[in-house]
């Protein structure tokens, strides 16, 4: 290795280490003269050398206030969006050894495999073999910049924290992550007991698993853990996640992470287990269908259709269960209806291997907006005579909420569906699914109350309440507006990175729980973007929400910042959140939050994950404020109260316009309404161009 070469980075790269778009990168180079000349490439693609380039931007005042953790996370995506995950799997590989000796160069690749064998015996050889034949310059100052962080996280919070960036990034695209809530429902319904033995086929980065071994360490309890996954790069970084954990907790985790396709290359095809729990990928085109005609998982209905890999994975977890054991599986919705899929449906329920199908909300996988099906599957000891299976529907949340899962779980223990509503989830024999079609999608399945029929009394209740909710809206509009005599561009703006020097504000972030042995309810992103109360869970030990903090999303569309309400003080911080906590007697929190939500700080702070949607990276320390006496700052925090108050009101408005809609459109279907008390829609002006009638 040559110690001159310097450590190098694309237009791309810079982009996203500054926090930019890439034209922003080329408009620099055009229009400074000192910013760095390209080192290696093409004049298309451009290289530059990364130490000058880091200069520069500190100089500029373009890379000023990012947090140490950002930066080491933009210059691992600074390598390319093909490289991110290998990347991050050898800082993996180097985080299970001990970093105290780091500081001026890490562990050489040969020393490290050494050090592997020895501390993980003879499974590490998945993780040895991602490693180079030696570091480049580039490696090393990666490494360097990962260890410097060691003092501040523990080695396992340390690569959870990039884990996480990862799966919310753009690197990640094709990553469809289960999401704790998930993941805790699964294994919830899935573990039998302990539950000693677990496995996950398609184990991705391990998040199942390691929710797996968390339950395990809480309840006191050893796990032994097996996984496999196509990617060796998810595949080393599974392993990495859960050798941490057990190096962090100290723990006896017996852990056997395999890199391979599990339909077709099984790399433990004799292994049996209490345990399966897995989010296989959906839709596979060519999945081994040829080359696995003749294969002895095939126990029920025979060879999947070629257009039915999802059940293929189906028989696969059943062929690696213990009699007793039980299987939770995602599975795509049309899974459950697909009539290429009748027959081994139908053997699954009438050999009693189907226990219950849980149609799941759109948020319960990342990086996909399907609502998934929970299938629950099960070895039983003996062959059953008469039995049931359970359904259940939890789409009406977008996320995954306590009480749902509750519902879910009690259902399932009792086996009785009393005190739950039979529009939520109820039992059904296996001699009624097994009628028509088979289909087992909950919706279709499940008794829906009959909607009460729209008369005359019931409309004009809802319209009242519409009448009633628009008044409000009414009352809180100013009644006039004046120009203020202040002007954005003569006040002195001041970023939260400042204000954190000064000990006027602390800044906060949410993480995800470690090792669960105590949580609770804890505020996440979805619930500071609409006001709600807590829907996620965070270790109890974490940072509990006061009055007037400031909540403001990781990751959302455009800058997001609430004052805490009523609901969610008190509840933890979770992940994906920062929390401002500002001085009172210099900042007005409301003030501070309606300035952080601004379109300049959008822009000036944000960097676009998604442009089509909007969705944005929030740099906290990067946002600003304009510097105000307190009292002009009371003022605006006031108005800003206000604003929130009537877009509060705006939401219940709108709820109250479509439930409106709904009943004047139900009264004319069912013939309860006369149309002509519609009549004075026909004097809007633009009621034929609207196809209004």
């Amino acid at each position: 290795m040559n110690e001159n070469t310097p450590t190098t980075v694309t237009a791309t790269g810079i982009a996203r280490i500054a926090g930019v778009g890439r034209a922003a990168v080329s408009n620099w180079r055009r229009r400074y003269a000192d910013f760095p000349h390209p080192v290696a490439g093409t004049p298309g693609n451009p290289v530059f050398d990364l130490d000058e380039v880091s200069v520069w931007l500190d100089e500029q005042g373009k890379g000023s206030n990012v947090p140490a953790l950002e930066l080491v996370w933009r210059r691992i995506e600074a390598r390319g969006s093909g490289h991110v995950a290998e990347s991050l799997a050898q800082i993996g590989t180097v985080l299970l050894v001990d970093t105290d000796d780091w500081p001026e160069a890490p562990l050489s690749a040969d020393a490290l495999r050494e050090q592997l064998s020895t501390t993980q015996g003879p499974d590490a050889t998945l993780l040895s073999e991602g490693l180079p034949d030696s570091w480049t310059s580039t490696d090393e100052d990666l490494l360097k910049s990962v260890a410097s962080l060691t003092s501040e996280y523990s080695n396992a919070d340390l690569f959870e924290q990039l884990h996480e960036r990862y799966v919310s990034s753009r690197s990640s695209m094709s990553v469809e992550e289960t999401t704790d809530a998930t993941a805790e429902l699964m294994l919830t319904l899935a573990t039998p007991g302990a539950g000693p033995t677990v496995f996950d086929f398609a184990c991705g980065t391990g998040t199942l698993l390691r929710t797996a071994c968390a339950r395990a360490m809480a309840s006191g309890h050893a796990v032994r853990v097996f996984g496999q996954d196509a990617s060796k790069a998810h595949a080393r970084i599974a392993f990495a996640r859960l050798a941490l954990l057990a190096q962090q907790t100290n723990s006896p985790i017996e852990l056997r992470i395999r890199a391979g396709d599990s339909l077709t290359a099984d790399a433990d095809p004799g292994l049996t287990v209490d345990t399966v729990v897995c989010n296989p990928p959906f839709g596979i085109q060519d999945w081994g269908h040829e080359l696995l005609a003749i294969d002895e998982r095939w126990e029920y209905g025979g060879l999947p259709p070629r257009t039915e890999p999802e059940l293929a994975w189906v028989q696969h977890a059943l062929a690696h269960l213990k009699p007793g054991g039980r299987a939770a599986l995602l599975m795509p919705p049309a899974a459950a209806s697909r009539s290429a899929g009748r027959q081994i449906r139908t053997e699954l329920l009438r050999r009693g291997r189907l226990r219950a199908v849980l149609a799941l909300p759109a948020g319960a996988v990342r990086g996909t907006s399907v609502g998934p099906h929970l299938w629950l599957l099960e070895h039983p000891t003996a062959e059953p005579d008469n039995h049931q299976v359970l359904l259940a529907d939890l789409t009406n949340e977008e996320h995954l909420q306590t009480d749902q899962r509750s519902t879910a779980a009690a259902a399932w223990e009792s086996g009785s569906s009393s005190g739950i509503s039979h529009d939520v989830a109820d039992w059904f024999s296996v001699l009624d699914l097994l009628e028509g079609q088979v289909d087992l999608t909950p919706g279709r399945r499940l008794r829906r109350p009959p909607p009460a029929r729209a008369d005359s009394e019931s409309v004009i209740k809802t319209l009242d309440e519409l009448r009633f909710q628009t008044a409000n809206v009414t009352a809180l509009l100013p009644e006039s507006l004046r120009p203020s005599a202040a002007s954005a561009d003569n006040l002195q703006l001041m970023s939260v990175g400042t204000l954190l020097r000064h000990r006027v504000v602390a800044l906060h972030r949410g993480r995800a729980p470690q090792v669960d042995l105590t949580s609770g309810p804890a505020i996440v992103s979805q619930d500071v973007s609409r006001g709600k109360g807590p829907s996620g869970r965070a270790s109890a030990d974490g940072l509990l929400i006061a009055t007037n903090d400031i909540l403001i999303p990781a990751i959302a569309e455009g800058v997001v910042a609430r004052v805490a309400t009523p609901d969610q003080i008190g509840a933890l911080l979770g992940s994906g959140v920062h929390l401002l906590r500002v001085d009172p007697a210099q900042l007005d929190p409301w003030y501070v939050a309606g300035m952080l939500a601004s379109r300049s700080n959008a822009h000036q702070a944000g960097m676009v994950l998604t442009p089509t949607r909007g969705t944005t990276r929030v740099d906290v320390k990067r946002l600003q404020i304009p510097l105000l006496p307190l009292q002009r700052q009371h003022e605006y925090g006031t108005a800003f109260r206000q604003l929130t108050a009537l877009e509060s009101q705006l939401s219940r408005t709108q709820a109250a316009g479509a439930e409106a809609l709904r009943a004047l459109a139900d009264g004319l279907t069912e013939l309860s309404l006369d149309p002509q008390d519609l009549s004075r829609l026909s004097h809007d002006p633009d009621h034929k161009e609207n196809g209004c009638i």
